[in-house]
């Protein structure tokens, strides 16, 4: 029986670590339901994790679960994906190898999950597992920049579009959680939409479905103001 007196706080409750979640189905909507999930939630395992980042991982899977309909999954690859988000968005220095050890993720896996966060690999190669340290590194959207503006006209642009992304990133570094190429495309498509500069066939020469490039200019619209 659970005799925790729950006190909530961004649908945490900050004793227990119950989630308080809203679902949908087809017969009832917005009705409240808690749910423990910390039975076999594999992130409050992990030791060393910072609670700033453990509470924003923990409410962004209840954004996501909401948004998408269904639970993300509670696996090992997945829990460093939130976390890896997690520690982008809280702006703490704080290494993810410490997580990838705990978690016993090898270089495959790590591989893996970059790519489906940033869609960008993060060691040449993956066919053999090392023994060597595993640096984890964040790749900019700014290494995008020469070759968007190459593609679609806009070479004069290259050193005023890559100054600008630089800024960005500094400025909202949460975006290093989103493909670094998709938020490249969306600062070039808002600056140019911003300089009435005229682009044909933007998101067929870069490889960009125009719903991922619109969320990509939404992302970065504050700036174009």
């Amino acid at each position: 029986m659970d005799t925790c007196q729950h006190d909530f706080l961004d649908n945490i409750c900050q004793k227990c670590n119950l989630i308080l979640e809203n679902y949908f189905d087809k017969k009832y909507s917005n009705i409240e339901n808690i749910k423990d999930t910390t039975k076999y939630n594999l992130i409050d395992q992990l030791e060393g994790v910072p609670e700033k980042i453990i509470s924003i991982a923990k409410k962004n899977i209840i954004r996501k679960q909401n948004e998408i309909g269904k639970k993300v999954r509670n696996d090992k690859k997945q829990t460093f994906i939130q976390l890896y988000e997690a520690i982008i968005e809280s702006g703490i220095n704080f290494d993810p190898t410490i997580i990838t050890r705990q978690l016993g993720l090898g270089k495959k896996e790590i591989n893996w999950c970059i790519k489906e966060v940033s869609q960008t690999s993060l060691v040449p190669s993956v066919h053999e597992e090392a023994s060597q340290p595993i640096y984890i590194v964040i790749v900019s959207p700014v290494v995008y920049i020469k070759d968007i503006c190459q593609k679609t006209g806009l070479e004069k642009e290259i050193e005023t579009l890559t100054q600008l992304t630089e800024n960005i990133m500094e400025k909202k570094d949460i975006l290093y959680s989103f493909k670094p190429n998709y938020i490249a495309c969306g600062i070039v498509k808002s600056y140019c939409m911003k300089k009435g500069i005229q682009i044909k066939g933007f998101s067929r020469k870069n490889n960009i479905s125009d719903n991922a490039l619109n969320k990509a200019v939404i992302n970065v619209e504050e700036f174009f103001h």
